[in-house]
């Protein structure tokens, strides 16, 4: 029935789901962002870190932005970024 919620709708909704990755590149999910961002915030070696990922300054920056704009614009995705990157730090990257 529209406008009606059925049960369990509330909570499933609620759960925080991976968002779909950006579409210039599927293989970056929030997930391998996550882990890129503790990564690079754990090192030094900023090259060899982003090699380890496969990306140079360049591809670093295409990626950056794009998940940094939904990251930006979205609430709910600032929050779980933040939620996966504390748990990230936690286990020690």
């Amino acid at each position: 029935v529209a406008g009606v919620a059925h049960p369990g709708s509330v909570a499933r909704s609620k759960k925080l789901a991976e968002p779909p990755p950006p579409t210039s590149d599927p293989n970056w999910t929030l997930g391998r962002f996550v882990e890129l961002t503790v990564a690079l915030a754990a090192t030094p070696d900023r090259a060899g870190a982003l090699a380890r990922f496969g990306l140079n300054e360049d591809s670093h920056r295409a990626v950056a932005t794009e998940w940094g704009g939904r990251i930006t614009n979205d609430p709910a995705l600032r929050l779980r970024f933040d939620e996966l990157v504390r748990a990230k730090r936690a286990q020690g990257a």
